[in-house]
């Protein structure tokens, strides 16, 4: 179990344990991505082989994801490409770290999401561009008692148009000049529909320059963001952590009522207003659930 599970928790009671005893007949690409960025972090700060932009690719091509209005095709090299960029800044950074241990909440061991360490500091890579978006990973690494948490947070924008409109994946090609643009600075206006989008991988740009243009166009904050947490001292608030963490963990694999107003979004909501096929993947659940 780890610290997402407690996020779907308080999504939606009965995901947590779906999402445990399998994947959803089909996955929406934005958790794919979610997942094989989870993936490319452990390789590249353990020294691994970076094959999850590909790994990505090629689950794309064969059980394939949910996607929003676009060409399917199209928005899976677009998130592939964001995530090469992404994990090309990760192995920027010149970490080199080992798995973060789990947090233990009333004897309950819940592994933190993305979470590696070094001697002294707890270093978390999560998708979003707010410390809020990650609720529960943030709050369970406040267990583990490091002196620091360094905050690594990689914004990844909803696809509108078709396109994945990120720094890391699209530029923007002057109607006259033909000169690319990457983000508009201070005091410039946003570009125009005369602007043409150009995908990094449509084009295959090398990275090198690629890298360039995010400097000169000053826009790797909309990439990627640092924050440094020193975690709470205060003993009453720690264990209000504990406490909620294993009243979720516990409550997990019980049987729970549908939250209806979340199905219209849920990549389980056939299997879960299946009944039969409920009680399956619940009993499932009860035996993949176990908390140590």
């Amino acid at each position: 179990m780890n610290s997402r599970h407690l996020s779907q928790f308080e999504f939606c009671p009965r995901l947590p344990a779906l999402a445990i005893s399998s994947l959803p007949p089909l996955q929406p690409i934005r958790e794919a991505v979610k997942a094989q960025f989870a993936a490319g972090v452990r390789q590249v700060l353990t020294g691994s082989p970076v094959t999850a932009p590909i790994d990505f690719l090629n689950e794309a091509a064969s059980a394939g994801f949910l996607y929003p209005s676009g060409d399917p095709f199209t928005l899976a090299q677009d998130y592939s490409c964001w995530l090469d960029g992404a994990l090309r800044i990760v192995e920027e950074l010149g970490l080199r770290l080992t798995p973060a241990p789990p947090a233990v909440a009333a004897g309950k061991r819940i592994q933190i999401e993305s979470a590696y360490t070094d001697a002294s500091t707890l270093h978390l890579f999560l998708i979003g561009s707010d410390p809020d978006e990650s609720k529960w990973p943030i709050l369970l690494a406040q267990l583990a008692e490091p002196l620091t948490i360094e905050l690594h947070l990689f914004p990844l924008p909803s696809a509108r148009g078709g396109r994945l409109s990120t720094p890391l994946t699209i530029a923007y090609r002057h109607p006259l000049t033909g000169s690319l643009r990457l983000a508009t600075l201070s005091g410039e206006t946003g570009f125009s529909s005369k602007w043409t989008r150009v995908g990094r991988w449509e084009e295959e740009f090398g990275w090198g320059n690629w890298r360039d243009g995010i400097d000169r166009d000053q826009c790797i904050d909309q990439i990627y963001r640092h924050a440094t947490i020193y975690p709470s001292r205060d003993d009453d608030y720690l264990r209000e952590i504990r406490e909620d963490a294993a009243a979720i963990a516990a409550a997990i694999p019980l049987p729970h009522p549908r939250l209806r107003e979340n199905c219209s979004i849920c990549p389980y909501a056939r299997i879960c207003h299946a009944e039969k096929e409920v009680d399956h993947v619940d009993d499932d659940a009860r035996s993949l659930v176990t908390v140590h």
